[in-house]
């Protein structure tokens, strides 16, 4: 890590290793839900240093992990649709398709101010049933049916966008459809572990490549999976639970890495992940409780070979692993060192957004003295 001292990772991750070795793979210490740098004296007594609301909480977390700030509770727009909002124009093929794409349903991180996130299965975009063109009469007839209530005119404001709702999907999924389809080359023949977050990014990886074609034309994209289970306050030493779901990801990884390389896209991808918060280092009895700071990880191109991965390292701060120690809250719920807004900026600018649309799109990055994290060039 930057102060020298090694780490190891855990059996179960050991797939990532030659990913770290090549500068393919980098940790981030400590990240977490921050208003502004605290340490622990500086917590609980009058006129002390704001806290995030509703730590230790699942959902709220998770929702400020996904809205980029710990301010604005009931804020309904996240870092990546705002993101997506600045990126959006930059995609002059299909324009009904939104920049930001989810393979794991609707989520609060992908929502902007302009866009919404489009969510297809693992299998792909779903298909308008008994309504087909090329089907037998019926189908036809149904299709018919629906374009004509689809075009007409509406004459009231929520009937008008819904209707403009149902003419872009159908655009998008037949033209997402074909692309998809591997008659066309939307196959990838990297292969990919049967499980279901691998079943995620093998679908994003078929996406990118076909978002590259002149029918779809996108040059900036932000992508959704996810996989849970980690909360585990039980049996947390049992193998089909902690190290099934660290395989899960590893595999994952390294069959995404082998797909973005096969579609030559691995230097013009950065992969992240977000977790509502970390583990008490003691345990309870049977598993581990509800913490704060939590290690993420940035996947990518080495900047060495063309990518802008600085990998190869730990970034940031990693506390010295005491149960009540200066940089704990006790149990070895660790103060984080690095925000999510840091975090979300870094990558944020990665992908062009501007310096100014940073400080609006994460509310409270001005509060840190290093807005920007050296991991990615």
């Amino acid at each position: 890590d930057t102060a020298g001292k090694p780490w190891g990772l855990h059996p179960s991750f050991a797939a990532t290793k030659p990913l770290f070795d090549s500068g393919e793979l980098a940790f981030l210490a400590n990240v977490g839900s921050l208003v502004e740098p605290v340490r622990k004296s500086e917590v609980g007594y009058p006129g002390g240093k704001p806290l995030p609301p509703y730590l230790y909480s699942h959902n709220d977390q998770q929702r400020q992990w996904m809205r980029g700030h710990a301010t604005g509770t009931h804020a309904a727009n996240g870092w990546g649709g705002l993101c997506g909002d600045r990126m959006a124009t930059l995609n002059t093929g299909l324009m009904a398709l939104p920049p930001t794409i989810s393979i794991f349903g609707n989520n609060l991180y992908q929502s902007g101010a302009s866009v919404l996130p489009y969510a297809i299965a693992s299998s792909g975009p779903s298909q308008l049933a008994r309504m087909s063109s090329t089907g037998s009469t019926a189908d036809a007839a149904r299709l018919a049916a629906l374009n004509e209530l689809l075009n007409a005119g509406q004459g009231q404001v929520m009937r008008s966008r819904y209707a403009e709702l149902g003419r872009t999907s159908t655009l998008v999924n037949t033209t997402l459809r074909t692309a998809l389809d591997p008659v066309n080359g939307g196959d990838i023949a990297t292969v990919f572990p049967a499980e279901q977050l691998a079943g995620q990014l093998r679908m994003i990886a078929r996406m990118i490549k076909v978002s590259q074609s002149a029918s779809i034309g996108h040059k900036r994209q932000i992508f959704f999976a996810g996989l849970g289970g980690f909360d585990t306050h039980d049996n947390q030493m049992d193998p089909t639970r902690h190290a099934a779901l660290l395989s899960q990801v590893a595999g994952g990884l390294v069959a995404f890495r082998a797909a973005l390389q096969e579609i030559g896209m691995l230097n013009r991808v950065t992969t992240f992940t977000m977790s509502d918060f970390g583990r008490t280092l003691n345990s309870n009895g049977n598993g581990t409780d509800h913490a704060w700071g939590g290690v993420q990880l940035v996947m990518g191109g080495t900047a060495a070979n063309g990518g802008s991965l600085q990998g190869r390292r730990v970034w940031g701060d990693y506390p010295l692993l005491e149960l009540d120690g200066e940089q704990s809250m006790g149990r070895g719920r660790m103060i984080p060192t690095t925000s999510i807004q840091q975090y979300g900026a870094t990558l944020g600018s990665w992908l062009g957004v501007g310096d100014a649309d940073l400080a609006t799109t994460l509310p409270g990055l001005g509060n840190f003295a290093t807005p920007r994290m050296g991991f990615l060039s």
